[in-house]
């Protein structure tokens, strides 16, 4: 296939621990796993907003950005992950997260950079186990009124057991094909389970490390290509291409295609309240 096969990227699931970030901002802040983070720990939304809280005033990350500047690697890498986030809303594609991390983290640390709004959803869990000494100890008035509403609702969709299985209800709720879509993660368990179900990246390690640190030059450009409608180079380490529906289905596929479309502009959903874990 050529760029006159493909069709146009319009939605983009993004892994956010290693992938949007370059630490592990759930092991930095829950348990030192991997070798970062600093105590006390904290499992619960509630306590990570406050630890994010006093990182970011500590004197050991003092400056401007605090702590959640060096969670997206500083402020170079920063206005990189910016500008790629910043062309994929230009073109119109929707962009969510999908994360094994707590969505109030998540969503406070891109807030703090400007990112936020780039996303129309956060699918990730509201809870990382049972709550630490310092959960249990914390105040009622925190996190505080500025961070308060990044908390979970009630009853708010997580990232559930499959990834897989959330990138296809959502590209089904919106009526998209395959090749319409990509999804962006570090860990290999987590992209082959979307394999098949939309196109594919994985964030791979600089050279010399086996640990990724985030989307780098490499991902950006990929995503770049995407959005050019180039077809990504097939056989490239971490590059899963999905096929268009369209010409595995033959001259059916037209109809399904242009209804698809018609869906999407007749009624595009402003939330995934229908997305069941």
């Amino acid at each position: 296939g050529g760029q006159a096969d493909a069709m146009p990227l319009r939605f983009a699931v993004f892994d956010f621990d290693q992938t949007l970030s370059a630490c592990h901002l759930f092991h930095a802040l829950a348990n030192g796993d991997g070798g970062g983070g600093t105590q006390p720990w904290s499992t619960t939304e509630r306590g990570q907003l406050a630890r994010l809280a006093e990182l970011d005033a500590s004197p050991e990350y003092g400056g401007e950005g605090g702590f959640t500047l060096s969670v997206f690697g500083g402020s170079e890498r920063l206005a990189q992950l910016r500008a790629v986030l910043d062309k994929l809303r230009d073109a119109g594609v929707e962009c969510v997260i999908c994360s094994r991390g707590l969505a109030a983290a998540i969503r406070r640390s891109l807030d703090r950079v400007g990112l936020l709004g780039h996303f129309s959803d956060v699918y990730a869990r509201g809870s990382g186990g049972a709550a630490t000494e310092y959960d249990q100890s914390l105040p009622e008035n925190l996190p505080g009124p500025e961070d308060s509403p990044f908390l979970s609702a009630p009853g708010s969709i997580r990232c559930g057991a499959s990834k897989g299985k959330l990138v296809a209800r959502c590209l089904k709720l919106r009526g998209l094909d395959r090749s319409e879509a990509v999804f962006v993660d570090d860990t290999t368990a987590e992209v082959r389970s979307v394999q098949g179900i939309c196109t594919t990246i994985q964030v791979q390690p600089p050279p010399g490390s086996d640990r990724a640190c985030g989307m780098g030059v490499r991902e950006f450009e990929l995503l770049e290509r995407l959005l050019a409608g180039l077809p990504l180079p097939s056989g490239r380490v971490g590059v899963g291409v999905a096929t268009p529906q369209s010409r595995l289905l033959g001259a059916g596929a037209g109809a399904g295609g242009r209804l698809a479309q018609q869906r999407r502009s007749e009624s595009r959903p402003s939330s995934e309240g229908a997305v069941q874990r």
